[in-house]
């Protein structure tokens, strides 16, 4: 309802903002220090729970974290939905990087935990891992009440699944044997190289992403023109090859 206040983790996935303010909500920041711990996110509940006890009816975030990277631990879950349950608060939860977790990280579902909280939205499906976003394909799982208000509303929205969709939905549910482990393989490279290359050049900081396919780099004062700095930026569509040369180059001006 327009009004509504909407808890909201900040660095997160900036969509979730710009579908609150539309609905007219208001978003109520829940800060991660995510730069202050090696395991985790780092989520602040204090201010979550202030964030709770001042009326917001609504949590949203997504695990792993987009655009940090972070995964949060089975104690961050867990405290999570037990607040959540507390004060009463729908709970959304954004998995759909939670198939993209590298090696050495556990992962946890909050739909699985005891203590998950009763109005609990699990968001899943293949647009990630499987990079079929533009096929607008997904599954909700929650509550009967409220997942038949979704399907209500996909149903004046999209009318149906489109039959390539379902083609691609099909796929997703019968992948070839050990494709996932390769991917994975393949991204994890491709995480080490970005994240050595980062750290290589002074004032640029970077953690080094537990899931998803993101990179969330922090860099020194820029000493080119913001517009100059996009432009380079955008070189980096071109074959992945160069990728590293060209990011190589950009921060090799930033820091000179």
């Amino acid at each position: 309802m327009p009004g509504d206040r909407v808890a909201v983790i900040q660095p997160d996935y900036f969509d979730y903002h710009k579908i609150v303010e539309f609905l007219q909500g208001e978003c109520v920041p829940v800060p991660l220090h995510y730069k202050k711990v090696s395991k985790g996110a780092g989520i602040d509940f204090a201010e979550m729970e202030k964030a709770f006890k001042n009326g917001a009816k609504f949590f949203v975030f997504a695990n792993p974290n987009n655009p940090v990277g972070c995964v949060y631990t089975r104690e961050e879950c867990s405290e999570i939905a037990a607040l959540c349950r507390k004060y009463d608060v729908t709970l959304i939860v954004d998995e759909l990087y939670a198939r993209t977790i590298f090696s050495g990280t556990e992962y946890t579902h909050i739909c699985a935990l005891e203590e998950a909280p009763d109005k609990l939205i699990t968001v899943l499906g293949p647009s990630k891992t499987e990079s079929a976003s533009g096929y607008r394909l997904g599954v909700g799982f929650g509550p009967e009440e409220i997942i038949g208000r979704m399907e209500q509303l996909q149903s004046i929205v999209s009318l149906r699944c489109a039959a390539y969709s379902q083609s691609v939905f099909k796929v997703w549910f019968h992948e070839p044997e050990e494709w996932l482990e390769e991917r994975l393989s393949r991204l994890t490279r491709t995480r080490d190289e970005l994240t050595r290359l980062v750290r290589s050049f002074d004032g640029c900081l970077v953690r080094s992403a537990e899931g998803g396919t993101y990179a969330f780099v922090e860099l020194p004062k820029l000493t080119i023109p913001i517009e100059e700095f996009c432009r380079i930026c955008k070189k980096m569509r071109m074959r992945p090859g160069r990728r590293a040369l060209i990011l190589a180059r950009s921060l090799r001006i930033i820091s000179e």
